[in-house]
């Protein structure tokens, strides 16, 4: 995801980005999960105008278009409970990537 948002190769990130700013995107790019775009505005409408133009609608003003924009969830169970996990947890994860262990280190 930090590849994408960032327009850029993962193996140039991986190259530039430090362990903690890595985190900080990740952090980033969870928080902003929820907020929706215009594209997403966008789409949301276009559905809400099929869904109140449908015969099987009997309350087309009732079609709200908050209702159609789409929420994810993030399964916290899962979450770093201190930096030195999440630290831990992204050097792991750019070892993985990257062919090491870290105890090649």
């Amino acid at each position: 995801m930090i590849a994408s948002h960032l327009h850029s190769p993962v193996q140039v990130i991986q190259q530039q980005m430090s362990s903690s700013e890595f985190i900080i995107w990740a952090e980033f790019l969870k928080q902003d999960f929820n907020h929706p775009d215009r594209h997403d505005y966008y789409l949301a409408q276009i559905a809400m105008e099929v869904r109140r133009g449908s015969m099987n609608c009997r309350h087309p003003n009732k079609v709200k278009f908050e209702d159609l924009l789409m929420k994810f969830e993030i399964d916290k169970k899962d979450e770093p409970k201190t930096l030195e996990e999440a630290d831990e947890r992204s050097k792991k994860f750019w070892f993985a990537l990257t062919g090491y262990e870290l105890k090649d280190l």
